[in-house]
């Protein structure tokens, strides 16, 4: 793997600190465009046929007219959120604090939350280019809780660049695996957003983290980029 210049090195850190602009539209959407190794279970495989599907999608001459913008992305929605546990994710993207949110103010971040990830990378996923992944483990754990868990490792080659990259992902009761991260050149998507938030919650309330995550989901994509607060 090629080492990154000093400035494509800034240029990632740009993109990781709003990482869903850049690992989750490219690494999630691509990922399976190159066939699966045989040691592949079923993290892999279940990702596999959600990617198709949305490939399918991106791929759909019909659905690529400017009238049938939303059409499109209401079917990528329905079948990429199926594969993500935002319920995790916000857990993790708050981190420790998550315990001192009430039920309510719980339920009040966890589609606050959904909707930035949205804002943040859908754009960026239906610029889809091919990039693709190569898989290269898959790593199967239980947790003391009983609790399985899959870490997935690959290399996201994208534009004459490869990043290493991971997904991590939880098995639900009904058999599905869900991510609940992903990491690009070891730097977390859940941990960016849970720096920005924890900075936010040192000096603040929980209720006024919510009010600044409901102004940001409800600025332009572009403006998704600028940390909860600011």
């Amino acid at each position: 793997m090629n080492l990154l210049t000093p400035l494509e090195w800034r240029r990632m850190a740009r993109w990781t600190a709003h990482p869903l602009r850049f690992a989750v539209a490219a690494a999630l959407l691509v990922v399976l465009a190159l066939p699966l190794p045989g040691w592949a279970g079923d993290p892999s495989n279940q990702m596999k046929e959600t990617v198709d599907r949305a490939i399918a999608v991106l791929s759909d001459q019909a659905l690529k007219t400017p009238e049938r913008k939303e059409e499109r992305r209401k079917k990528l929605r329905e079948i990429i959120y199926t594969r993500f546990d935002f319920n995790v994710m916000s857990q993790g993207a708050v981190g420790r604090q998550w315990k001192s949110f009430t039920p309510d103010q719980q339920q009040k971040f966890i589609p606050l939350f959904s909707r930035i990830l949205e804002n943040a990378y859908l754009e960026k996923i239906e610029n889809y280019q091919g990039e693709q992944v190569l898989f290269t483990k898959e790593v199967l754990n239980t947790k003391k809780s009983g609790t399985e868990v899959a870490r997935v490792d690959g290399v996201l080659q994208a534009k004459e660049r490869e990043f290493s990259m991971s997904y991590e992902l939880v098995k639900e009761p009904d058999g599905q695996w869900k991510v609940f991260d992903i990491v690009l050149e070891g730097v977390g998507v859940i941990s960016n957003f849970r720096s920005q938030y924890q900075e936010v919650l040192k000096n603040n309330t929980v209720e006024k983290l919510l009010k600044d995550l409901e102004d940001k989901a409800n600025k332009p994509p572009e403006d998704i980029t600028k940390p909860a607060g600011k």
